[in-house]
This record gives C-alpha cells, structure tokens and sequence, in this order.
C-alpha cells in the first residue's frame, strides 16, 4: 500500500499486471548495456571502449523499461519529503505503485481527450504527480513540455505561443496563468477544485491497466525543454523517446548509480536535468529517488538532515548548494553516502577540498546541456584532478575543434562527433531549422564552450565563445 493512504485509489478486480503490451527486444538490450555499465561500474576506459549505446526501432521507456523493473517491485521508487510542512510530510511510492498509478493517469488522460503526439504543458513543484503524469504521458506517447513553476510570465508566452497545447496540468494556484489557452485545451489542475478545470485526483479511479494504442517509434518526440536562459533568450530543445530515456545512461554513470540507492538530487521539476537525474538516471539504475521540497531559509539544515535519516548513497547538487552547505557547517559524514556529484557550473577546488575534509567524499564535477544528457564527468574510477571536468562519458564521443582552422585539437571548442552520434545527442530546436543547423556544422554538434585536454585526456572548461548562446559548463545549459 501507499505510505500515504489518504491519497485516492480504486478498489477494483483486476490482476496487478502492468501495461499489456511491451519490446521485450527493446527490454533485454537496454538492460545489457545497462548492466555492462554497472559490471564496469569503476573502470571508466574500460566502459568507454565497450559501451555501445542500445539502439531500438521501437522504445517506449515506460513500458518498455519502467513497467518490466515495477512487477511486483516492492522497493520504494520515489520518496518526497515536505520540509515545510508542519509535520514533515513524507509520500513515498514504490515501482509498482507508481507503474500502477501511472497507468490510471494514462487512462484517464486518453479518455479526457488526449492523444498520441498531442502537448502536453506540465507545470508543478515537487509531488508525485510530476512522476505519474510523466509516465502516463509517455504511455500514451504525448509530447510533455515542462515548464517551472519560476517560469517567467515572459517565457511562459513564449511557450503558449510557439506551441499547440493540447493540455495543461498545474496546481490550483497558476490556473489563471493559462486563461490565454484555446477553449478545447484539456485543463487538469492538481489540487483543489476550480471550475472548468479536471481534478486530478479523479485520475485514480481509472483501470489499473494500460493498453497502449500503438507502437512509440525509438525517434518520436517526447520532450520539449526550455534552456536556462542564463545567455541568451531561453530555446525550446527537443528529446525523443531515446535521447533522455536511453540517452540518460550516461549520467546514471557518471553518477555511479547502482541498484538499491538512494539517490538525492536537488534539481525542480520543469529543469532538464531533473528528467535525467530524478526520473531516467536513478529508474534506469533501479534505485530510490529521494526529492525534498523546503523554502530558501531551512535548505541547509533540512538537506543534511534528509541525507541521514533517509540513508541517501548518492548526491547530485548544484555549485551554489554545495557552497551554502559549506556555510552551515556539514558536520560529520552522513552515514550511507557513497557518492558527491555537482551540476550547473564549474565547482571550486576549494569546495571539493572542503567536503573531502569534513567527509572524506570527493564531490566529482560534470559537464552537459539541456541539448544532451551527461557528456563529459570525473567518475568513480578516475581519480581526482583538481579543476577538470573529467573524461568523456561512455557513449559521447567529443572532439575539440580549434574555432579558427576547423581541425581537431587539444585546445579548442567542445563538439561531439556525428558519425558515432550519441543517444542522448538533441533532435533539435523545436520548430527553428536555422537555430538548429548553426549547431550541427561539418560533421559535429558544436557546444559554444572552449576546453583543453591534457596529456592523459582530462578536460578542462576555460570559456564561452564570444556571442555563442549555450551553457558555460553547465548540465542544465542553454
């Protein structure tokens, strides 16, 4: 049962099955480099030389991946924790729970309306409707367009205009940022009731199992995700059902997820590497995804305290956390913590120095963008080097291309090769042929970032191009 029985449910007889009908090709070689990756698991040249990405025609990671790992799972999938809840609320589900629950989303999305390559905009904070409305939608083999709940009202337009939303979900609070949606648009709020609007907790009352209406083709679109914004105007990158999903296995790596941990990461809903480090990473690891939801002020304390009590093996948090960590005072090591890891932007010397010191933990850092999942990242089996990146990751073959000759260098601007080209590589920019084509040029997918390689193949970030729009060492770039 849910730890949480409040939450609504159906009573009914049918068997505790999962969706009716999965790849199990698909299934079975995604598990073989998935386990590849885990056997060599510290011996990151050795994974690189063997790792070949899983390659299927047909791939719906739903059903293909996360309904296979949910029968009769009992582990626990996902854990919130509302920090700012006067009890201290925990909601917690397990694989086959949330595959269950998922599938009555799923159902009662189709019989709202929803169809197969329709948008759906997802806009909510930390809950577990972010998890379920992400599996049903790709069940269904909807487009999700996540959206923080930051969100500029500037962007926000942005995205209403330049898309066809089929669907909106949000919470009761920001309904009245969509009135601008076409009547017929399927609104769904979660939270309390407003008129007009689906309540999403009626979604539990559907079947438990999900009969899907076709094939999900390997390349379909799955996800369109805005970039940070941080340089330039934010762009619309599109995902399909194999760069995130498949494309994930890169940082499920560079993390060193294995199965059975408990993986925090402080990333929200709506950012990019919150597709790949609370659903795709840790689900394709079999781990438990542990999310806190906490205001500003209770961050650090709160953090440190989930870190213990929730036993989290595994850490992935942004330069800026790590640093107001430091300034709390981290105390002694949380007991089960094995892995440290860093997104968003280069992390200091001084800090990974600081953590070691107090915990004995190396806080490896790594390099990516919206546009791609993990590329490059110091991993278990590397040793530290004070101010790299890393190497590159198993399946992302990067070159260095000198900005004004063209040719592969040891200094230069961070590409991917296409001839080999990565799973978790973007499709594109929605909808913006010229935008796209100024990224893949002569062969390769050109980053807008300069690094350098060392004689042992560590790089090391050292700037933007000047007036290139993209991420400066940064998971969730532009």
């Amino acid at each position: 049962m849910r730890i949480d029985e409040g939450r609504p449910s159906a009573a009914d007889e049918e068997p505790a099955t999962l969706s009716s009908s999965h790849d199990s090709s698909a299934t079975s070689g995604f598990l073989a480099a998935r386990d590849l990756l885990h056997t060599l698991w510290d011996e990151h040249d050795a994974a690189v030389a063997r790792f070949a990405w899983p390659a299927p025609e047909r791939f719906n990671w739903a059903l293909d991946w996360f309904d296979q790992v949910a029968v009769d799972n009992t582990r626990i999938a996902l854990r919130l924790i509302d920090a700012d809840s006067d009890a201290g609320t925990t909601d917690a589900v397990s694989y086959a729970e949330l595959s269950e629950s998922s599938n009555r989303v799923a159902n009662w999305l189709r019989r709202n309306g929803l169809r197969r390559g329709q948008q759906v905009l997802l806009m909510l904070d930390t809950q577990i409707a972010v998890w379920e409305i992400m599996l049903a939608a790709m069940k269904l083999g909807a487009v999700v367009i996540p959206v923080p709940t930051t969100v500029s009202p500037v962007d926000l337009i942005n995205v209403l205009r330049r898309t066809e939303i089929a669907c909106v979900v949000t919470a009761d609070r920001h309904a009245d940022l969509f009135s601008p949606l076409a009547p017929r648009t399927i609104r769904v709020c979660v939270g309390e009731k407003i008129a007009g609007w689906l309540h999403y907790a009626n979604a539990y009352a559907e079947r438990r199992v999900f009969v899907p209406s076709g094939d999900t083709n390997a390349d379909d679109l799955l996800f369109v995700y805005l970039t940070s914004g941080t340089t330039a105007r934010p762009k619309m990158v599109c995902h399909t059902h194999t760069s995130y999903p498949i494309g994930s296995l890169s940082g499920m790596y560079w993390s060193g997820l294995l199965p059975g941990d408990v993986h925090l990461d402080t990333a929200v809903p709506g950012q990019a590497v919150h597709a790949w480090s609370s659903l795709f990473g840790p689900f394709n690891a079999e781990a438990t995804v542990v999310s806190v939801k906490h205001s500003a002020e209770s961050a650090p304390s709160t953090l440190l305290g989930v870190l213990e009590q929730q036993r989290v093996s595994s850490l992935c948090a942004a330069p800026a956390t790590w640093e107001v960590l430091l300034q709390h005072d981290l105390g002694s090591r949380p007991k089960s913590l094995r892995e440290a890891c860093s997104i968003g932007a280069p992390l200091s010397f001084d800090v990974i120095e600081k953590v070691r010191a107090a915990w004995g933990v190396t806080v490896r850092d790594g390099y990516g963008q919206t546009e791609t999942t993990p590329q490059i990242g110091m991993t278990v089996g590397l040793p530290g080097r004070p101010g790299a990146m890393g190497k590159p990751l198993p399946g992302y073959p990067v070159a260095l291309i000198d900005p004004h000759t063209g040719e592969p260098s040891s200094e230069g601007e961070v590409c991917i090769e296409l001839a080999r080209r990565p799973a978790g590589l973007m499709s594109g920019y929605f909808r913006d042929a010229e935008t796209t084509a100024g990224r893949f040029v002569d062969g390769y997918y050109h980053t807008g970032d300069l690094a350098r390689r060392d004689s042992e193949g560590y790089l090391t970030y050292e700037s933007r191009i000047e007036n290139a729009s993209g991420p400066v060492n940064s998971i969730e770039g532009d």
